[in-house]
């Protein structure tokens, strides 16, 4: 279905590098963690369950649309004392009277025929909102994975920190008991080490803190989480992945079947303006029948076979409000749809500026955390040799913490940015991702409920 759409609407170029993206997605350089927790949040996750069940709530529009060309029968019993009297005679009697009536509708004013285009609109508007709500959660999910594991390995980088100073404030104490360095290098060495622990401290809450957003998202403990490898490398232009968006993202998708249903209802309000054809039956059996003459128990059956054709002259008024305010509303989703197309325009180009924005850091955070290294190597010896004093040592320290604990942000950035960039292409589906989980195939409830007039 992928392959048929992009290539009635995408050039070979452009197919290829969806097909890169998908491909690398899906792949084995994303840890089998970050997977479950994936397949977890598709499963238990109450905001898409809540999406299903309302998309299962529309799928009902289309019987209820359709049977408004099917029949409608109906049946009565009236039993009751009947009294008859005149100037010269008087009766009474019990009387039963017995009716079965069928009316078809030939023609509502092409209103059925509006409805069920209507409710297919509807329909796809759902799925496709669906899709949007997916994608959300997923995308929820992966944060709260790289949330966690951003936190997690900062945490162990602030106790390794805090383990440092502390042990550079017990040399630092040994060397003025030697009278090598004075008390305010022990002074420095000690509010190096406070503010250490604060950023530990600092460091456990939001780990705590993310860990339990992970919980609410994913339904699991984040156990075993690690950081998963490099992500997608995408070579398109923004162009390019612009017209992929404009054509595949769930949002985009919505807004045009909104449209659609929106034009579909202006001319449901119209049909009230135009003739209405019913054919009819109608049998009926009285029984006990009373007159002012006589009474008999003699069943009496009557039938009536017709067409009823029933022309609207003057409904005052309200019926061309309705038409008018249902224009009105089409031309807002009109509206809506350009704002959304715009939107999403907006979301990629900020998806892709922030992936490749995360791609640059990680260079030169990489760069900045070796330079750091052995920028504090060169500072150690020189502090031994006495040319470098504790407050620079303390410096190259913190320098180096502050380095790694950047490209640690800068790697869980780019793994987020390139999922959401995924999203704004409208893959970033349980289906595409390849995960293991069972699809909810919306197909299967609408075949199910579309002609099922008869049971709840």
């Amino acid at each position: 279905m992928l392959k048929r759409i992009l290539k009635n609407k995408f050039s070979v170029l452009q197919y290829s590098i969806l097909s890169l993206v998908i491909c690398l997605f899906s792949t084995a350089s994303f840890a089998t963690s970050l997977n479950e927790a994936l397949s977890s949040s598709y499963q238990n996750n109450p905001e898409l369950k809540s999406a299903i069940q309302e998309l299962q709530a529309v799928d009902e529009n289309m019987p209820s649309a359709i049977s408004g060309m099917l029949p409608s029968a109906s049946a009565s019993i009236d039993r009751g004392k009947r009294k008859s009297s005149s100037d010269t005679s008087e009766s009474s009697g019990i009387s039963d009277t017995k009716s079965i009536g069928i009316t078809q509708p030939l023609f509502k004013g092409g209103r059925t025929y509006a409805s069920i285009k209507k409710a297919d609109n509807d329909i796809k508007a759902a799925r496709a909102g669906l899709v949007f709500t997916e994608q959300q959660v997923l995308l929820d999910a992966v944060s709260a994975y790289m949330d966690v594991v951003r936190n997690m390995e900062v945490f162990e980088l602030a106790k390794s920190n805090k383990s440092v100073y502390s042990h550079h404030l017990e040399a630092t104490q040994a060397r003025f008991d030697l009278g090598e360095v004075t008390r305010t290098d022990v002074a420095q060495s000690k509010a190096s080490l406070a503010t250490a622990d604060s950023d530990l401290i600092s460091a456990e809450r939001a780990l705590e803190s993310s860990k339990a957003t992970f919980i609410k998202v994913v339904g699991l403990k984040p156990d075993n989480v690690a950081m998963p490898g490099n992500p997608v490398k995408i070579n398109g232009s923004i162009e390019e992945l612009v017209d992929i968006a404009l054509a595949s993202n769930p949002a985009i998708r919505a807004a045009e079947y909104n449209l659609k249903s929106a034009k579909n209802d202006v001319s449901i309000q119209k049909s009230v303006l135009l003739p209405q054809v019913n054919a009819f039956a109608n049998k009926e059996r009285q029984s006990g029948v009373v007159s002012s003459t006589f009474t008999s128990n003699t069943p009496i059956d009557s039938s009536t076979v017709g067409i009823n054709v029933s022309i609207p002259l003057f409904q005052s008024g309200s019926e061309y409000a309705e038409i008018r305010r249902a224009k009105s509303l089409a031309g807002k989703s009109s509206f809506d749809l350009a704002v959304t197309q715009n939107n999403v325009k907006e979301a990629v180009i900020r998806a892709y500026q922030d992936f490749k924005v995360a791609e640059s850091l990680i260079q030169s955070n990489t760069s900045n955390v070796d330079s750091s290294a052995v920028a504090l190597e060169g500072v150690r010896q020189e502090y031994q040799a006495g040319l470098r004093t504790t407050i620079e040592v303390l410096d190259a320290e913190h320098a180096l913490f502050d380095a790694k604990a950047n490209l640690i942000t800068s790697k869980a950035n780019e793994v987020v940015s390139s999922y959401n960039l995924l999203a704004q292409l409208g893959k970033l589906t349980a289906s595409e991702l390849g995960l293991k989980v069972d699809v909810y195939n919306p197909e299967k409830h609408a075949k199910k409920v579309r002609y099922q007039f008869i049971g709840f």
